[in-house]
């Protein structure tokens, strides 16, 4: 089984985009920590091939319906832009209730 499928409480979320895929994805990188920040390049890398590109995993981020199955499984993403000259855009992923499983 790949790194990326982990059970977790409630199960896994069945969708037929396959978005399932990216929040356990999301879950297991984010186990033992409370919040992470990077770019989409960044993150891609962080999960283990569950997306293509940082252009899909962009796409993936902006669909209200991929956030709140994050929200489910307890994290919420947030976007900025960085405030150094190239202001690069940021991923931030914090647990939801703050405590780190």
């Amino acid at each position: 089984m790949p790194a990326w499928k982990p059970a977790w409480p409630g199960g896994l979320i069945t969708t037929s985009s396959g978005s399932d895929v990216v929040v356990a994805a999301v879950v297991a990188f984010m186990t033992g920590r409370h919040s992470w920040q990077g770019t989409a390049s960044e993150l891609l890398a962080k999960l283990n091939g569950a997306v293509d590109s940082p252009e899909s995993l962009g796409h993936w981020l902006r669909k209200v319906e991929n956030l709140q199955q994050l929200k489910t499984v307890g994290f919420e993403i947030t976007k900025a832009k960085d405030r150094t000259p190239n202001r690069t855009k940021l991923i931030r992923i914090e647990r939801l209730g703050g405590g780190v499983k």
